[in-house]
């Protein structure tokens, strides 16, 4: 296991991460445009709708960015031990 490094930067593991990464993309782009086509339902302006949409972006980031930190401090206690 001395070379992870060489497995986590392989190009096999990079392309076996895109096809996520592209479902993401894609969930968000549907997401986006549902959201802005029901605006209308909700009587929402789409200025409103687009600032809505931007509050709740940026409010996911704190979230986002707990789990973050948990899984830094994961990292290090468990590579620790498996390295130790």
């Amino acid at each position: 296991m001395k070379n992870y490094l060489d497995v986590a930067n392989s190009t096999a593991l990079w392309f076996a991460a895109v096809p996520i990464t592209v479902v993401v993309i894609i969930q968000a782009i549907i997401f986006y445009k549902r959201a802005m086509a029901s605006a209308s339902i909700v009587d929402l302006s789409k200025e409103d709708a687009k600032k809505a949409f931007k509050v709740g972006a940026f409010s996911a980031i704190g979230p986002a960015m707990g789990v973050f930190v948990v899984m830094l401090g994961l990292m290090a206690v468990i590579g620790g031990l498996l390295h130790g």
